[in-house]
């Protein structure tokens, strides 16, 4: 990641650092599954541990956390391989963390390689294709994304990279259903929380979807 991309993160970090509903929502999925341990990349400060109560928690990021309460391992996943220590992995989480990543099957690889057999994968994805994302492009604009974004996978396509790496798709989750745009995360805290079926019409209408994965090869 670019030095601009690093001071930028450095200062945003602060304004994820709350329990927000994407957030709450992928907490609820992790205590559902019920691990002992997991490991949640992108990790930022570490807001998720405190919707996992006791369930062991690590993190991981590229922004280092000198007084961090929590097991916490430092790396650039677009230019470091994970730490060596992150190995047979019970739980993976990456919470708005794929969108940044310049080499998604790469990425997806090591999280297969690192989990063990019977590991679980709890990622999210921005909905590229959401109809109020259609409708500014149909009218000659362009839709709002982060500087930092990559990839721009749509729903399908993200499918496909997931079981190139070795994955199966147990469930996916809208985060919601609306045909507005998406709201600020700071704007989401007070939502109520639960957790969508996948509709037909979902991949015109959620914001954001939630990949629960397997190994191919668990049993």
């Amino acid at each position: 990641m670019n030095e601009t991309a690093r001071n930028r993160w450095a200062k945003d970090v602060a304004n994820y650092d709350v329990p927000h509903h994407r957030l709450k929502q992928v907490g609820l999925v992790i205590k559902e599954i019920s691990p002992s341990h997991y490991v949640d990349m992108g990790c930022a400060k570490g807001t998720l541990r405190t919707l996992t109560p006791g369930i062991k928690y690590t993190g991981c990021d590229f922004i280092q956390q000198d007084n961090a309460d929590f097991e916490f391992y430092k790396c650039d996943f677009n230019s470091q391989p994970f730490p060596a220590e992150l190995q047979n992995i019970e739980l993976f989480s990456c919470s708005g963390l794929l969108e940044y990543i310049e080499d998604v099957p790469a990425f997806l690889k090591q999280l297969n390689e690192r989990l063990r057999p019977s590991g679980k994968l709890v990622l999210t994805y921005f909905n590229m294709n959401h109809i109020s994302r259609i409708i500014k492009m149909l009218k000659g604009g362009s839709f709002p994304v982060h500087p930092d974004w990559r990839g721009f996978y749509s729903c399908k396509d993200l499918q496909a990279q997931l079981s190139v790496a070795g994955f199966r798709i147990t469930r996916i989750i809208p985060t919601n259903h609306s045909m507005t745009v998406s709201k600020a995360v700071g704007n989401t805290l007070e939502e109520k929380i639960q957790l969508h079926d996948y509709k037909f019409y979902s991949y015109l209408l959620a914001h954001q979807f939630i990949f629960v994965c397997e190994n191919k090869n668990a049993k």
